[in-house]
């Protein structure tokens, strides 16, 4: 069998297997309602699934679609694009957008097989692709509503096509090469505005070396992705009425976490007023208020952005966090715990594999000059505005041909140099993960909403119960159908629970005009279990009931009030990323 048919061969295997352990990831996931920034990306794709409709069925556009697509600019629109255009095709119900994100994975895995096999050997190529298919966070974005999967494989696909120009054996190879790797740089830009280091550092990449005249491809390649992207700007500009590179939101998030603010709103506010008083862009002004902070108190910068820089190389914590306030029938404590310290182990195996990789002779310096320069410089971003676990996963899949290489080749490097590399990073990094969360802590820090079934979560290494969580629970009642209506009283006793959105100790609930009714507990310090008083003027006056228990989740129970029933409905999605 010749090596092209073996390899096609390994990469229909690997495919498959890669698509298998998504999809038991998604299956045992579902049902799952977008949350966060998800919620964000569904509707913007749900946008683009009417437009596609409409345009076919020769309708009119909905105005409030073209808006939901553009969204104030705050992100490119290729992700939702892509999404949007299955959704057309499919339905446009969650279940399809999570589909069309996990096959999206599925391909990444023979890509980063196929780049590994050109840096490398088939046996790293393989380890490479075999971290990718079982790596946890790699897995779980595959069904999770975020751009990081089609940015992590348009990246490989630039990389691969950006070798495939270097090593061009013709003119005209070489030329093609270089316009396919433009193009899908320029792909990479309108998925993430991260994409704008790729687009710049891979052209210069291609400066550096290969044939004689290499400037020719570089700067096809650069002069393709800027094509790429010109329609976009082009939207830019005519909604914000100046130029803007790929994103509206980057004065915003530079802004929100090198000031102290109270809350996401605060943020918003002070650029509004700053860009009305000077008379500038919102995403100037908050550009400006946020070097003006930097400058006022650069310790105090340098301070978060280190802690930035220790949240990117550290454990999925956004995983972690859907883990808490997502996913829900709730886990069991061990369950939980499975998962956090697969996460802290996965991350050290990869980054000790990746150290192992760099240290060897396998791949040449060029070419790892070409994947750790993407790294070092789109570390960048995350370091001085928003660094998280997100935000360094395309960092960690740069990194897997490296540690694919370090796998294969797991014999002890010669150089003492080499020897203390591959020591000290693992070393690090377990003491930086260590340590993260008492920093996480004295920097406020909040994560949203947690129900309270893992309120008491046992957890000394203070991983799963990020500070600042507020509690939020979702309680519902309704009326047997042949009961008469009554007015019924709904109280929480004085224990740090409150009705979400209520500032009233009780809430009136009239069965007769209301069959049902919807309760959101929430507390920012609770202290004790949620427990809720109905007060009925029937011959059982009044009922006292702990409704938080997995037994009550998604299943009607009764209260004790004849032809009243409960259940509890776990962490109420809706409510993931507002302000509390």
């Amino acid at each position: 069998m010749s090596r092209s048919r073996r390899d096609m061969g390994l990469l229909l295997g690997l495919m498959l297997i890669s698509w298998l352990v998504r999809a038991l990831a998604l299956e045992w996931a579902s049902p799952l309602r977008p949350a966060f920034d998800e919620k964000a990306y569904f509707h913007r794709a749900q946008a683009v699934a009417h437009l596609e409709q409409a345009t076919l069925a020769g309708m009119a556009l909905d105005p409030l679609d073209l808006q939901r697509l553009y969204s104030d600019g705050t992100w490119p629109p290729l992700f939702p694009a892509v999404i949007g255009t299955v959704m057309a095709a499919l339905g446009t119900g969650e279940a399809v957008a999570r589909w069309a994100v996990l096959w999206i994975s599925v391909l990444t895995t023979p890509v980063i097989f196929w780049v590994t096999r050109r840096l490398a050997d088939r046996r790293s190529a393989l380890a490479a692709a075999a971290i990718h298919a079982f790596y946890p966070s790699f897995v779980a974005y595959a069904h999770l509503l975020w751009s990081e999967t089609l940015y992590i494989l348009l990246l490989f696909l630039s990389i691969a096509l950006a070798l495939a120009t270097r090593n061009a054996s013709g003119t005209r190879t070489q030329i093609l090469a270089a316009i396919a790797c433009g193009a899908t740089l320029g792909l990479t830009g309108l998925t993430r505005a991260a994409g704008l280091v790729p687009l710049l550092w891979v052209p210069g990449w291609l400066l550096m070396g290969g044939a004689t005249r290499r400037w020719v491809p570089a700067v096809l390649a650069l002069a393709m992705a800027i094509a790429t992207l010109a329609p976009w700007e082009w939207v830019l500009l005519r909604a914000e009425g100046q130029p803007i590179v790929l994103s509206t939101a980057s004065g915003y998030n530079l802004l929100k976490l090198n000031a102290d603010f109270p809350s996401k709103v605060a943020v918003r506010n002070a650029i509004a007023q700053r860009a009305q008083s000077d008379g500038v862009h919102p995403s100037r002004a908050g550009r400006d208020l946020a070097l003006e902070a930097i400058a006022a108190d650069p310790a105090r910068f340098l301070q978060r952005s280190w802690l930035r820089a220790r949240q990117v190389w550290a454990p999925d914590d956004f995983l972690i966090r859907h883990l808490l306030h997502v996913y829900y029938p709730a886990l069991s404590t061990p369950a939980i715990y499975a998962v956090a310290t697969a996460l802290g182990l996965g991350l050290l195996g990869l980054l000790t594999l990746a150290a192992l990789g760099v240290t060897s002779s396998v791949v040449q310096r060029s070419d790892q000059t070409l994947l750790l320069g993407l790294v070092a410089l789109s570390f960048v971003g995350p370091l001085v505005s928003i660094g998280n676990a997100r935000m360094g996963l395309p960092l960690l899949a740069l990194l897997v041909p490296l540690a694919g290489v370090g796998a294969a080749h797991l014999r002890a490097p010669r150089s003492l140099r080499a020897r203390f590399a591959i020591l000290a990073v693992p070393v690090a990094a377990l003491l930086s993960i260590v340590t993260l969360p008492a920093a996480r802590a004295a920097a406020g820090l909040r994560s949203g909403y947690v129900s309270s079934h893992y309120r008491e979560l046992h957890d000394p290494t203070g991983w799963l119960r990020a500070p600042g969580s507020a509690t939020l629970d979702c309680l519902k009642l309704r009326r047997e159908d042949s009961r008469p209506g009554q007015l019924l009283e709904l109280r929480l006793p004085d224990n740090g629970y409150r009705f979400h959105g209520d500032s009233q100790p009780t809430l009136q609930w009239d069965t007769a005009q209301d069959r049902s009714r919807v309760l959101d507990v929430t507390s920012e310090a609770p202290t004790g279990p949620v427990v809720l008083e109905i007060t009925s003027p029937g011959p059982e006056p009044q009922v006292r009931l702990e409704p938080i228990d997995p037994g009550h989740l998604r299943v009607w129970r009764s209260t004790g009030l004849e032809g009243i029933q409960v259940r509890w409905c776990g962490v109420r999605a809706s409510h993931q990323g507002r302000e509390f």
